[in-house]
């Protein structure tokens, strides 16, 4: 492994503002299946076909595994924010670059850690309305667009990685 430049990025107000929105956003992630966890019938949908159609049920304690998965998966990720030095680039990191790549990339991280939890508790407020009877074919539209949004910001990142290579 060739040595990377370890440089420490400043905490500026984009970055608060960014771990404030990750915070609220799994927390309401958390809450929200714990707010309708009671009216919740035994069985709850598990899966959806590509069409949006329930193909798959579950008991409903499985609503609590996204926000637990959730919170272990955006902890871990805002951990490593911490550590850019060890990420991979789209372009070589010199010295001359590696602080702007290096903050670039970590506002990057934030953003998809954010963009996940607010995607996941979309799927899980689709899933508790599905299992109420509230099922709207709109809801397949908002998870696809919220992936389509997240490959657009990937391809922004490369973009902009690579004119201040």
């Amino acid at each position: 492994m060739k040595d990377s430049i370890k440089i420490k990025t400043q905490i500026d107000n984009t970055s608060k503002i960014l771990d404030i929105i990750l915070m609220l956003s799994l927390l309401a992630a958390v809450l929200v299946p714990i707010y309708y966890y009671q009216n919740l019938p035994d069985l709850i949908p598990s899966h959806f076909d590509m069409k949006g159609n329930v193909d798959s049920y579950a008991g409903k304690a499985t609503i609590l595994i996204i926000p637990a998965l959730l919170l272990v998966m955006a902890i871990g990720m805002r951990l490593l924010q911490n550590y850019p030095h060890i990420f991979n680039y789209p372009v070589k990191i010199t010295e001359q670059n590696a602080e702007f790549q290096y903050k670039m990339a970590q506002r990057f991280i934030a953003l998809i850690n954010i963009w996940v939890v607010l995607l996941m508790m979309g799927i899980e407020i689709i899933i508790i309305k599905s299992a109420m009877g509230n099922y709207s074919s709109m809801d397949i539209v908002f998870v696809l667009s919220f992936i389509a949004v997240l490959f657009l910001a990937m391809i922004i990142y490369f973009i902009k990685a690579k004119k201040h290579s």
